[in-house]
């Protein structure tokens, strides 16, 4: 059901065959007491092959084939040197070369388009410097770039091609662990640069209009993250997360560069700011046997919906979950009754505004995919 929407109006029926092959070798190495590496060299290769047929059922049935092949090649080395100049510190300092090479090929109803290309080389170093303070605590300070490559849209696009984005990341943290307590917690601040990120509709070749992924701009996020697990007793523990994750796009002239439509919001469509869970696990001995009662939330705040409206964004409301599970265990045995989201609570799990379907041409109406209601049952599981 291709338009998504409650009439019968578009069908798609395809194939996709996709064929991937790698291959890793790694030298870990010990120098002295102090300072050891690991090198390595990586290849893969990615071959997609993809054929589709839509019908326009309000068209009289019109019928568009299309045939959609890529092959990708990636070679890398990379190599880390780790330095412990005393029992307290630990340095380790890396560096990866990518070389990435993709062609792609296809036919819209028959005829042969242009080919496209996609070349890069991207240099990814990293840098983290591990303070240990005692047994107990340990911090950590890091700097890395990270390299996500680039892609084809599909035959009928208006633009073949997007390419890779990068990010420089840093990191500040700090972990603390008892027997009773465990304690992590970090800072971070990321910056990316054509962030690819959104899609967005666009006229499609020779006629109608496709679905495309396009680089949007410049996005910064930064924030925390906290985890946490404390034992009050032996047999009851307590655990938690939270993060806090501000993103924002910086500048979203590239994505308005390419369609001609400015962003409704600086948001990034589905992330929330904070996201949170706490859940508690209390294990009662049965002889040998044990009965676990467990407990928990999980939750997420306000996000923004998909949406190509320019002026009015599309925000999906924040919600908490609880779930619940007892366990009779035996031996590597155990049986457990469960209840997944035990209030009943109602949520958008997605959304995509009604704007998005009117600049494809289609019925208007604001679609979603509610997340899951309800849900409880048995389960059973073997471990060895």
């Amino acid at each position: 059901d291709a338009d998504f929407g409650p009439l019968n109006a578009v069908r798609d029926s395809a194939t996709e065959r996709l064929r991937t092959i790698t291959t890793e070798l790694r030298l870990d190495s010990n120098w002295t007491d102090q300072i050891s590496t690991l090198v390595g060299v990586f290849y893969s290769r990615e071959t997609l092959e993809a054929n589709l047929l839509r019908t326009i059922v309000i068209a009289g049935n019109a019928q568009i084939t299309q045939f959609d092949r890529r092959v990708g090649n990636t070679y890398a080395a990379f190599g880390t040197l780790f330095w412990k100049p005393n029992a307290d510190w630990e340095v380790a300092a890396g560096l990866r070369y990518d070389h990435e090479s993709r062609k792609a090929s296809g036919t819209v109803n028959g005829v042969a388009l242009p080919g496209a290309s996609l070349k890069s080389d991207q240099v990814q170093p990293k840098l983290t410097v591990t303070r240990h303070w005692d047994s107990r605590l340990m911090s950590y300070a890091s700097v890395a770039r990270g390299y996500r490559g680039g892609g084809f849209n599909a035959p009928n696009a208006p633009f073949r091609t997007y390419k890779g984005d990068s990010a420089w990341t840093y990191e500040l943290g700090s972990k603390y662990a008892t027997r009773g307590l465990s304690l992590s917690g970090a800072v971070f601040y990321n910056d990316y640069k054509d962030y690819i990120g959104l899609n967005s509709i666009a006229p499609a070749v020779p006629a109608g209009l496709v679905t495309v992924d396009l680089n949007s701009g410049d996005v910064e996020s930064y924030g925390f993250e906290l985890e946490a697990a404390i034992k009050p007793t032996p047999q009851w523990t307590i655990t938690g997360s939270a993060t806090y994750m501000h993103s924002r796009f910086t500048d979203s002239s590239a994505y308005t560069s390419v369609t001609g439509r400015t962003l409704p919001s600086d948001r990034l469509t589905f992330q929330p700011d904070v996201m949170f869970s706490l859940s508690s696990d209390y294990i009662v001995p049965i002889g040998e046997d044990s009965l676990t009662f467990s407990a928990g939330i999980v939750g997420k705040g306000k996000r923004l919906g998909g949406t190509l409206n320019q002026t009015t964004p599309t925000f999906l409301k924040g919600y908490t979950l609880v779930n619940g599970s007892i366990g009779y265990q035996h031996g590597p045995f155990e049986l457990a009754v469960f209840a997944n989201n035990l209030f009943n609570k109602e949520y958008f799990e997605s959304y995509i505004e009604k704007t998005t379907l009117q600049l494809a041409g289609l019925p208007a109406s604001d679609l979603g995919i509610i997340g899951d209601r309800r849900r409880y049952g048995i389960r059973a599981s073997f471990r060895y």
